[in-house]
């Protein structure tokens, strides 16, 4: 993740040339702003915080510095304007809209908290009189869908740069799920419907099988009807994978069993990681450490310690 600051007018206009495209900039003396971006491939999200300003994708920018992203801007605090010619919408928290870049529109805000998606255009498998038609209006009618995006997109932020096969599903999620508040509505519906079930039916696929060392993502997929990429986007939609599902299920079992042995003639650490599906008892210690704070063999003391409880004299 990336942090980017401006203190005036100048670094300001840097700054959104940057994170979005070249827009055209207003702020007050004494202005500030801060911003996270986190990329992924030729995606890139931005939480920002700004004072007093405004933001134009003026006609001469277009012409002179052309591009063909579209930037979908959700308010998660405070409140904004988008303006196009005559046409004003107010967008308060937890309102967004989506701007074309070949297309002028102006943002007013007091006081704001945004999240920003800039993703081009060939991204999106939406018509491109559906995309037209919401440029700079408020989507006030997709609640669902953006609530959904809302908890994806801190996710990625609260997580930041992720690995390069992750930053490509995560890439194809974030213009997957974009695409289900842009596009027709019947369309959104039924494709989320329908990721809903392909993610329900694989996570009870993968509790049933979580401790099964030899399973593979492609296994999986076979047995679902469905290709690798798609199960790591559904998974990537609820900010998470296949394999961190399944390793946090392997370690839920763990330490189920660590509390089932902790008397005695109970398994060794190695036994017991190759129960639950690990391939060596190294790679497990440090995964159990890394999700609940400590080792197993710490875990399993603390449990024995409460077991047998204080000493009655």
């Amino acid at each position: 993740m990336e942090r980017l600051r401006a203190k005036d007018a100048a670094s300001w206009a840097r700054l959104c040339r940057d994170a979005f495209v070249p827009l055209r900039t207003d702020a007050d003396p004494g202005f500030t702003a801060t911003a996270d971006v986190v990329r992924l491939a030729d995606i890139q999200v931005t939480s920002m915080s700004t004072g007093p300003t405004l933001v134009e994708r003026a006609r001469p920018l277009i012409r002179s510095q052309p591009r063909d992203d579209v930037l979908f801007t959700l308010v998660t605090r405070g409140s904004m304007t988008v303006e196009e010619d005559s046409q004003a919408d107010s967008l308060p928290s937890g309102g967004a809209v989506v701007c074309c870049a070949d297309r002028r529109y102006v943002l007013r805000s007091r006081t704001a908290k945004t999240i920003t998606v800039r993703v081009p255009r060939r991204r999106l498998q939406v018509r491109e009189d559906e995309l037209q038609a919401l440029h700079a209006r408020s989507l006030s009618r997709r609640r669902s869908e953006i609530d959904q995006f809302r908890q994806f997109l801190l996710g990625v932020l609260r997580f930041g740069e992720p690995a390069p096969l992750n930053e490509i599903a995560l890439a194809q999620a974030t213009a997957a799920l974009l695409g289900t508040i842009v596009g027709s509505q019947d369309h959104a519906a039924t494709s989320l419907r329908d990721d809903e079930s392909l993610f329900g039916r694989v996570c009870r696929f993968l509790e049933d099988h979580a401790t099964d060392g030899g399973l593979s993502l492609d296994a999986v997929a076979r047995k679902h009807g469905a290709s690798r990429r798609k199960i790591e986007m559904v998974f990537a939609a609820h900010g998470t994978s296949p394999a961190a599902y399944r390793r946090r299920l392997r370690l839920l079992r763990a330490r189920a069993l660590l509390e089932e042995n902790a008397g005695p003639g109970r398994l060794s650490v190695g036994a017991l990681a190759h129960d639950v599906g690990f391939g060596d008892a190294t790679t497990f210690i440090r995964a159990f450490r890394r999700e609940f704070g400590v080792t197993p063999g710490a875990w399993r003391a603390g449990r024995t310690a409460v077991r047998s409880g204080p000493r009655q004299d």
